[in-house]
């Protein structure tokens, strides 16, 4: 029967250490990948900030949340609306 040692190595694997060039590519190209998500977002937000929840284009008058990322809203005019999810 095989003992752990068998299945313990001795030594750490040895990883090759990435070029500081390389290291620094990789770097900037997540800065660039966040950046970019992050201005798309505050696009899709200004473009979405004239939609309104209610049918009536007045601000609701009550809110809760009922599920991860779903909101229900009580119009002035009565309405329910349910966003998200």
């Amino acid at each position: 029967m095989p003992g752990i040692e068998e299945f313990v190595r001795p030594h750490p694997i040895d990883i090759p250490s990435m070029p500081r060039k390389q290291r620094k590519r990789v770097l900037w190209g997540l800065v660039a990948v966040v950046l970019v998500l992050f201005i798309g977002g505050m696009g899709v937000a200004f473009a979405q900030r004239h939609h309104p929840i209610c049918t009536d284009k007045q601000p609701p008058i009550a809110q809760r949340m009922v599920d991860i990322g779903q909101m229900v809203y009580q119009c002035q005019d009565g309405e329910v609306v349910t966003v998200g999810g």
